[in-house]
């Protein structure tokens, strides 16, 4: 599990997070959305939208 620190982590996390979202929809686009690639990256992006709101919900 990651630990975030301070705001420049939470900040990083949310970068992170939009990056793999447009990943995501690129690897979709190309690949479809029952490749092996657009699943992995949807479940890599499901695993750090749940630590951010973990975080959010732990910190308002």
């Amino acid at each position: 599990m990651t630990v975030l620190r301070d705001n420049n982590d939470l900040e990083n996390l949310l970068i992170y997070i939009n990056k793999l979202r447009q990943d995501l929809i690129e690897v979709g686009l190309i690949n479809g959305l029952a490749s092996r690639e657009t699943i992995q990256l949807s479940e890599q992006l499901d695993y750090y939208i749940i630590q951010y709101q973990r975080v959010i919900h732990k910190n308002p």
